[in-house]
Order: C-alpha cells, then structure tokens, then sequence
C-alpha cells in the first residue's frame, strides 16, 4: 500500500465515522510509514474526533517524537486533558506556544485548562491574549466569561455569555457555560431555558445531568430523578449521574437509597467524586478502613488537579478521617479545602461587618414604634434565622412535623422583596405605612406561589436575620425565631461544611468569628428594638438537652399546641436540601455540644476573633 492510498482510505473511515477501519488503517500508518509525521497526525486527529482517546494519544505521541510541532502538541494537550490529565495537557500547551508563540487555539486551550485548576489570573492572561489575536473565535467568548465570573462574580460572566448565544444561539459550550453562572448566582429558574436547549442540541448524557440539576435546584426532585435515570441509560459510564441520583434521593430522606447509589457510582468508576462525597456523609469510617487509602489514591490522581472536584474529595475525607479520629490528618483536608474554597471567591468580610453597621445604626427603635402594626396583617409565617449551622434546619424540621406546618425551606423571597425598594437598610427612614402594605403583600404572594393552600410558611432563610426589623414592621403577625448555638462548636460545624449555596465568610477560620460578631451584634440590637411578642430566641443545646420545655415554649409563641409528633421529627418525610440534611432525619444526640473544645488546636484563628 503506498501512503497516498493510506490517507485516501483514512479520509474515507473518517468521512464514514468507521472506528474499526480508522484504528486498522492508523495501525498500518505506524507499521509502514513510520517515520510520515503528516499521517500519522491526521489519524491520531480522527482518532480523537471519534472517541479513541488512548489510540489517539499513542498516535499523536509518535507524530510528536519525529518533530516538534505547535498543532501536533496542541492536539496532545487536548487528548490528555479528555482523559483527565489537566496538568499533563496544560503542559502540551505551554508546549504548543514555545513553538508558536501567539498560537490562538493554544493559548485559549491552555487558558481553559488553567480555569478548571484555578490558576484564574494567568488563565485570564492567556484568554486575553488569544482574544486580541483572534476576536470572536468560537468558544473564547465562554471562555474568558467563565474566567472573569470566577474573578470577578458571576454576574460579570453573563453579559459576555448572551453575546457570544446572540451571535451563536446553538453555541453548546456557552449554554453550558450560562447555566453554571445562574446556578452559582442561585438563579435556577433562569438556568432552566439554556438547559433545555442543551438537552435538544446534543441529547447526551450529560446535558441530561446539567437540566436534571437545574430541576433540583427548584425542589422539583421527581422531575429531576426522571431525568437523571435517562443520564444513566445514555451514558457509557454513568458514575456521576449515579452521585447526582444518590444527592437527590437525600434530599428527599431516602438515605438506603442514596447510599446504594452512591456505591453503584464509585463501583462504576472509583474516581467519582461525588460517590465518595455521598458516602462520606452515610457512613462512619473506621481507623485503617481500605476506603479511606482509596481516596486518598484518588487525591493523588492526575484528574484531581481539577480545582472543583478536589474540594470536594478533601472535604469529604475530613469528614471522613474525623470520624475515623484521624484528626490532625482530617484537618489538613480541611484547611486545604476551605484554602481552595476561598481562593475562588470574590469576597471581603469587611463588607458584612459594614452592613451590620448600617443595621444598627438606621434601624431604630423610633421608628419600628413609628411603624409598627401598620404593615400586611394577612401572613403569619413562622420565619426562623440564625447563624447556619446554629440548628434553623433542626427547628424547622421540628415545627414542619406539626399539621397545617409547611416546611419551606430556604426562600429567597424576603431579601428579594427587600433589596427590589430601595437600598437597604438605608431606605428604612423613608418607608411609609403604604410602603409596608405593598411590601407586606408581595412577599405573602411569593409565598403562596410555594406553599400549598391552607398550610402555615416556615421560611427557614439563616441570612433572613439582617431583615429581622423590616420583616417584623411588613409582617406584623410573622413569628420571628433566631437560632443560636455556642460560637465555637457553629464555627466549627461551619469550616467543615461545603456549602452548595454562598456561605462566602465560611471558609476562612478568622472571617467564621468576624462574621459571628457581625451577626450577633445585629441580633443584639433586634432584641433592642423589637417588641418582644414578635421574636424568640431558641438555642440548640436547649432543644438538645431539654426538648419538652424548650420546644413547648417555641409553639406557645407560634400559637401552636403541644404535640407529641415533635420528639419524632426525624420521622417526618419531606425534602430537605440544606447541609443539615442527614442530621434533621436522626435522633437527637448530645456529641455536637461542646465538640470543638477536643478541636481546638486547629481552630486558634476563631478562637481569637470569637474572643
């Protein structure tokens, strides 16, 4: 066979999609003309192109070794990187632009590669870089969107996105793209339409899992399990949409079911980092215990430069080392999580400290004595606030137990129905008895459109304590429940938590009792101002150490009447999303009071703000 036959019948298998003839004839390019560089990259390209990875990686490394090549190196760093060696292809393409410097395909590559590290500030560069080579080249637009929402919030990211869907609706990548924005702005109900188109332009798998989120995020877990279970019968490894199946089903407090999930999905594919999340938190692990060595194994894997999936791998073996009483190895999962973690956040505690401030010092008694009783009489939610991780889950899952209870979860509404006046807490002086009708109102109608007619709102938001006051003048019959809990064991529980929603001050021990402060110093001025029929004040270990007396007096605040359902509130079936999850579905138990005195050596930043 001469080689111009060779790529004639290369060209043919590749046209054909014919896998079997594109491997046949590669083997015969690598047999016979060894030493033809331009062949053997075409069939290492077609290889690629048709899902051989492995084949493609060994051809295209043979094409490398007759000659440095920019696009031959390009190449490479995209095979390593479809199979999971981010570091490896980052390498290929610094490669690649040794050889071409200004190199465009390479450069946005390597800056896509270096995003899903977490190296933002040189992958902006090199995303920069390519864009002033060739403006409006497909897939950079996303590209430096993603880079710049990492950086900046992921509100910058959108503008950029709707363009390059403007120019490109179809763009699958930028529909992606937008829906990992809107969900990390906790936007899912926007994310839903790109979803949708996802799952029309490409049918796979993973678009399937991409909409199939979106579905949970709005606490539509029947639609989403559907959706996932479709994932699983189109995937050809279904080990993350088995994680995701395994998530949902917790939410819903079907724990055997997620956990046999969440084993199905390691044994799919050991490295699903999701499975051993899931585990993690359904199981006690004991010292010496053989799954601990095999994520520690996975943590040392190529694909676990992964900036996002590493996270979750070093939180879940804190979590699992804890138990196990490896502690000082289980905190050095921590702090490198919680490092990771805060690396790509756009945050500043200071920030929250102001605000608190400004609670303080425009939210007077005047003038909730001015304005009391005037507001929207026709709600009477039960709306509970607190630190997170201070027992609001445990307190709503206590109340949801009672008939006529509806335990909403965590509602976006009040702040919502807040910041859409004006700038708070700043447009307080200004409000007027209509103000506090209309605002009264909206927020009810927010309500309804969740709550099942004839059911009382628990709306159990932690962050809706810095709106205690408004809330109380726009809803004067709202029971207002504050959760408390000793500061050290809530900073504890909060380091050792990943928050799927923005716990921004989470993460870092020292801004945990910087934003403690803050928050107690707001609730220390609500017991100030406010009336007090209007707030209760309910401490875990209360609830924990003295249930009857502690619990009577939270429903003889709400109106409610004693009933026995209560010190059975892990039997109550209904979704809950929060990190507490598993815990509001056991029984009460006394291990978490004063737990963080045996940790205290790992906690000295918050042990110095808290005090």
């Amino acid at each position: 066979m001469t080689l111009p036959e060779a790529i004639g019948i290369l060209r043919h298998a590749r046209d054909a999609g014919d896998l079997a003839a594109v491997e046949q004839i590669t083997s015969t390019l690598l047999t016979e003309f060894p030493a033809e560089q331009m062949p053997l990259h075409a069939a290492g390209n077609t290889l690629l192109a048709l899902g051989s990875l492995e084949r493609a990686a060994s051809t295209l490394e043979a094409a490398l070794a007759l000659a440095p090549r920019a696009e031959i190196w390009n190449d490479v760093g995209v095979v390593r990187q479809r199979r999971g060696d981010v570091l490896g292809a980052i390498d290929a393409y610094r490669a690649a632009l040794a050889e071409r410097p200004g190199f465009t395909e390479a450069a946005a590559n390597l800056a896509a590669a270096l995003f899903l590290t977490g190296a933002n500030a040189e992958a902006l560069m090199h995303a920069r870089a390519a864009e002033a080579n060739a403006p409006g080249a497909p897939g950079l637009s996303t590209t430096l969107a993603l880079i710049e929402g990492s950086i900046d919030g992921w509100d910058h990211a959108l503008p950029r996105l709707d363009a390059a869907l403007a120019r490109n609706p179809d763009d699958a990548t930028a529909l992606h793209a937008k829906v990992y924005a809107l969900r990390h702005l906790e936007r899912a109900a926007e994310a839903i339409a790109p979803a949708t188109r996802l799952v029309e332009l490409t049918g796979d798998a993973k678009a399937y899992e991409v909409l199939a989120m979106c579905r949970r995020d709005l606490g539509r877990h029947d639609e989403a399990l559907e959706l996932l279970e479709t994932a699983v019968a189109r995937s050809p490894n279904p080990s993350t949409a088995l994680a995701s199946i395994g998530e949902t089903l917790l939410d819903l407090g079907d724990v055997a079911a997620a956990r046999e999930r969440f084993a199905q999905a390691v044994a799919a594919d050991p490295a699903t980092v999701g499975g051993w999340v899931g585990l993690s938190q359904l199981q006690r692990f004991a010292p010496g215990d053989r799954a601990l060595d095999e994520m520690e194994a996975l943590l040392r894997a190529p694909a676990m430069a992964v900036r996002d999936e590493r996270i979750l791998l070093l939180f879940a073996l804190g979590k699992a080392h804890l138990g196990a009483g490896n502690d000082a190895r289980a905190f050095e999962h921590y702090a490198e999580g919680n490092r990771l973690r805060r690396e790509a956040i756009a945050y500043d505690v200071a920030d929250d400290e102001r605000i608190a401030a400004s609670i303080v010092a425009d939210v007077s008694a005047a003038t909730i004595t001015r304005l009391g009783g005037q507001g929207f009489a026709g709600a009477a939610p039960v709306v509970v606030m607190g630190m997170p991780r201070s027992g609001t889950s445990l307190v709503e899952q206590i109340l949801a137990t009672l008939p006529g209870m509806y335990g909403a979860g965590e509602l976006p509404f009040v702040r919502a129905t807040i910041e859409a006046h004006g700038s708070y807490p700043a447009s307080i002086a200004t409000l007027q008895p209509a103000d506090l009708q209309r605002l009264g109102a909206a927020y009810a109608a927010a309500l309804e459109g969740v709550v099942p007619a004839g059911l009382r709102a628990i709306d159990k938001m932690p962050s809706n304590f810095l709106f205690a006051g408004l809330l109380h003048l726009m809803l004067p019959n709202a029971k207002l429940v504050f959760c408390t809990r000793d500061p050290l064991d809530n900073g504890l529980s909060l380091y050792t938590a990943l928050f799927s929603g923005r716990q921004d001050f989470a993460y870092d021990l020292a801004e945990i009792g910087r934003y403690y402060r803050a928050h107690q110093r707001v609730v220390a001025h609500w017991k100030t101002v406010l009336p007090a029929h209007a707030f209760i004040e309910i401490r875990y270990e209360d609830v924990v150490t003295d249930f009857d007396a502690t619990i009577g007096r939270l429903l003889e605040f709400c109106g409610l009447p004693w009933d026995d359902a209560c010190r059975r509130f892990y039997e109550t079936t209904r979704k809950v999303t929060t990190a507490s999850r598993t815990e509001v579905r056991q029984p009460l138990y006394r291990s978490s009071i004063g737990r963080a005195q045996r940790y205290a050596a790992y906690l000295e930043p918050l042990i110095r703000e808290l005090a």
